[in-house]
């Protein structure tokens, strides 16, 4: 065992670069990856996957092309998370939030640097080390101070293969996980693509209510109590981009909530985020807590009587995925709530929109056995990251 510093592991490193001002992105044919594509070691492109023309290209790719072989790091939010660039990306790059860093491999081997770095020693290493409130982000001068423990190459290939089978089966359940999903809008597009077949109206005629959060100055940190001071939840753009209530919440008292009741959060209701990372969007679960509305977000509430929730969720996101494809980047909330609102959607009669959400009942329960089989899978990844790191 020898210790090595982070620099003399990592021989070259560097920061994706965003090419937003100067250029669209959507356009042309060259994957720019983000930490959205990195999956439990594996990068995974789908059609969500944004794309840079040419033009961008020669900005950005001295700084931002990946090879084969690189590591690829999230920096922002799921902090330490990496994937090895296993077959030739062609002219992929990476966006600011993916470090890229390639290793000495006589001193240490790609797979075995990523399981070191996402061991729980030190992945609360890097936590520490993180910063921010909404996302957590870190810097590389941070992991420049770094060193690390680093055994024999012929140790690091057993551990390797050792772990491998283990994170490889993770990979596959994933990848089941998201070949349902995209089962889901194959069924989706074959039932309501034709849109000559159904009547469009406003959607403004179809909301009971629609508009974006309050402003930040009614809403400031010093608003914000521990959950067993909390009257009700705070519903935040994570949220509706992590498309769960599971996440670390913030609450405030009832005299805040009161007064802004006209901001309150109820099962069923559709929030979307609208800065950043903009429209993606959640439907509130039946049984979720009352909550308020966080500036980051819109809320749309529609009438029973023409959408189910889920069913216009659908509808949702393909209009912010067209729009993104149009403008090429993310949709702007230049798109506020009185703009939506002039917006046609297609209006199928109830029963059909619930014989659609019946199926992707059946298809989301699946999903949930092979989301219990990866935390499984992922509970024996750690116990064997404990035995080999710790």
């Amino acid at each position: 065992m020898k210790t090595y510093s982070f620099n003399q592991l990592v021989i070259d490193k560097r920061t994706g670069l965003n090419p937003r001002r100067n250029f669209k992105l959507g356009s042309g044919e060259n994957h720019y990856v983000t930490i959205k594509e990195i999956h439990d070691g594996k990068i995974i492109i789908t059609d969500k996957t944004e794309k840079i023309d040419d033009a961008a290209l020669e900005l950005i790719q001295k700084r931002s092309k990946i090879k084969k072989g690189d590591i690829l790091f999230a920096s922002i939010g799921r902090i330490g998370e990496t994937a090895i660039v296993e077959n030739d990306p062609k002219n992929w790059n990476v966006n600011e939030s993916v470090f890229v860093f390639t290793v000495d491999q006589t001193k240490v081997l790609p797979a075995f640097f990523c399981f070191l770095l996402a061991s729980p020693k030190n992945a609360e290493i890097l936590k520490d080390k993180s910063t921010g409130s909404t996302f957590r982000s870190i810097k590389m001068g941070q992991l420049e101070k770094l060193s690390f423990d680093i055994p024999p190459i012929d140790e690091q290939t057993k551990i390797i293969l050792a772990l491998s089978g283990i994170n490889d089966a993770i990979a596959k359940v994933q990848n089941a996980i998201f070949e349902s999903d995209e089962l889901i809008k194959s069924r989706f597009v074959k039932m309501f693509g034709d849109e000559t077949k159904f009547p469009k109206e406003p959607l403004a005629s179809n909301v009971s209510q629609m508009f974006i959060g309050p402003f930040g100055s009614d809403l400031k940190n010093d608003c914000f109590v521990p959950k067993e001071q909390g009257f009700c939840i705070v519903y935040e753009q994570r949220n509706a981009i992590k498309k769960t209530i599971d996440e670390p919440n913030r609450y405030v008292r009832e005299d805040k909530y009161r007064k802004m009741i006209r901001f309150s959060v109820l099962p069923g209701d559709i929030i979307v985020s609208c800065r950043g990372t903009v429209g993606e969007t959640y439907v509130i679960p039946e049984k979720a807590p009352l909550g308020i509305m966080h500036p980051s977000i819109m809320k749309i509430r529609v009438k029973k009587d023409k959408y189910l929730p889920k069913f216009f969720d659908g509808l949702l996101q393909l209009f912010f995925k067209d729009h993104s494809d149009n403008n090429g980047s993310g949709v702007k909330m230049a798109i506020t709530a009185t703009a939506l609102g002039k917006e046609s959607f297609i209006v199928p009669p109830l029963n059909v929109q619930k014989d659609f959400c019946s199926f992707e009942d059946k298809i989301y329960k699946l999903e949930k056995e092979m989301q219990r089989e990866k935390d499984l899978l992922n509970e024996l990844l750690s116990l064997k990251m404990h035995q080999y790191f710790d």
